[in-house]
């Protein structure tokens, strides 16, 4: 939860992410010079990711609660227990399969990903290509 509010403020839709989307962000190349779409300091699967993580993820916590402690929000009814039971496997699977796709995407699509996670060291050659945005402000900052 910590880490859902902290970086939430990252995460907030942005006037590119549209065309992000569109673009498929640079992932699939249909034709032309590959180019990754405009992207600040989290691009828009990113960011859908985290929205996706961050409801889900609550949505799973709170059914899990229900579902292990019935009498701690009052009387759970039959029925309501069973709308939980259907969140709880609807989120836990979303969750899954967001979770899968993000890091292949990450690790595999991205050249240069995995490097940046083992390292926790952002290239500057892959800051530029594929979070430009977010290296121009950076650099900006530092002058």
């Amino acid at each position: 939860v910590i880490l859902m509010v902290k970086w939430s403020r990252n995460q907030l839709p942005e006037s590119g992410d549209g065309k992000w989307f569109l673009a498929l962000g640079g992932y699939i190349n249909l034709g032309g010079k590959p180019k990754h779409p405009d992207a600040g300091f989290a691009n828009a699967g990113e960011k859908a990711f985290f929205w996706t993580f961050t409801i889900f993820g609550l949505a799973l916590v709170v059914t899990g609660l229900l579902l292990l402690f019935p009498g701690l929000f009052g009387t759970l009814s039959k029925n309501g227990a069973l709308l939980a039971l259907i969140i709880h496997i609807c989120s836990a699977i979303i969750l899954g399969a967001f979770s899968v796709v993000h890091i292949y995407m990450g690790a595999v699509m991205s050249e240069g990903g995995m490097e940046n996670m083992l390292s926790g060291k952002c290239d500057e050659n892959w800051a530029k290509q594929n979070h430009n945005l977010w290296y121009a402000k950076i650099q900006g900052q530092n002058k």
